[in-house]
C-alpha cells in the first residue's frame, strides 16, 4: 500500500509544476475511478477458504500452510488497492500547499487538514458501526465514490469552502475505505500475508 504511494510521489512535483492543482487532482480523479470499478468484485465475507488441510489431532498443533496463488480475485484487489493508495499517497502530501496554492495561508490549511482528519475519524467509527452486512462492495464503492468525489471537488472548484469540502471528504472516505480494503485483501488471503 505504501509502495504505490511512495511510487507515484515522484510524479506529484512534475504534474503539479506542469499543469498546477487541476492537472493533478485530474490525475487522481483517472487513477481513483479503477479502484472504484474493481470494488464491485469484493468478497461478501471473509469466512475462510478451504485448504484442505487435515483437521488437527486432538492436542495437536498444525502450522497453517502458505495458500496456493489465488489467481485473479487477489490480483484485482491487489491492483484496486494499488490504485486507492496511490491517489491517496499523491494527495495527502500535498494537501497544505494545494490550499495555500488556492489562496489559504498556511495556517488555515494546516487547520482544514485537521478538521479533515477529525472527518477521517468520523468516517473510520462509521466503518466499524455499519460493518459489512451486505458484502464489502457496497461500503468499498460508497467510500471509493467519496474520494472520486473529493477530487472532482478539487478540479471543479475554486476557493476555501471547495477545499475544505474536498480534503474533509477525501479524509472521510479515505478512512472509512480502508477497513474495508483491508477486509478485502484478508478475505482474498486467509493467511494474512497480503495484508502484512
Amino acid at each position: 500500500m505504501l509502495l504505490a504511494g511512495a511510487a507515484a510521489s515522484p510524479i506529484i512535483g512534475r504534474l503539479a509544476a506542469a499543469y498546477g492543482v487541476r492537472g493533478l487532482f485530474g490525475t487522481l480523479l483517472i487513477l481513483s475511478i479503477p479502484a472504484l470499478l474493481l470494488a464491485r468484485w469484493a468478497p461478501a465475507s471473509g469466512a475462510p477458504k478451504p485448504t484442505g488441510v487435515p483437521p488437527t489431532p486432538a492436542g495437536g498443533a498444525t502450522l497453517v500452510p502458505i495458500p496456493a496463488y489465488e489467481g485473479l480475485p487477489l490480483l484485482r484487489s491487489l491492483a484496486g488497492t494499488a490504485f486507492f493508495f496511490a491517489a491517496v499517497g499523491m494527495f495527502w502530501p500535498f494537501a497544505e500547499r494545494i490550499g495555500v496554492e488556492l489562496g489559504l495561508t498556511a495556517e488555515q490549511s494546516a487547520g482544514v487538514i485537521g478538521v479533515a482528519l477529525l472527518a477521517g475519524a468520523a468516517g473510520a467509527l462509521l466503518a466499524a458501526i455499519v460493518g459489512a452486512p451486505r458484502g464489502r462492495a457496497p461500503p468499498l464503492a460508497f467510500g471509493l465514490f467519496g474520494s472520486t468525489l473529493s477530487m472532482v471537488l478539487v478540479v471543479s472548484g475554486s476557493g476555501v469552502a471547495a477545499f475544505t469540502a474536498a480534503v474533509c471528504l477525501f479524509g472521510f472516505s479515505w478512512f472509512f475505505t480502508f477497513p474495508y480494503i483491508l477486509g478485502t485483501m484478508s478475505a482474498e488471503d486467509p493467511s494474512g500475508r497480503t495484508v502484512v
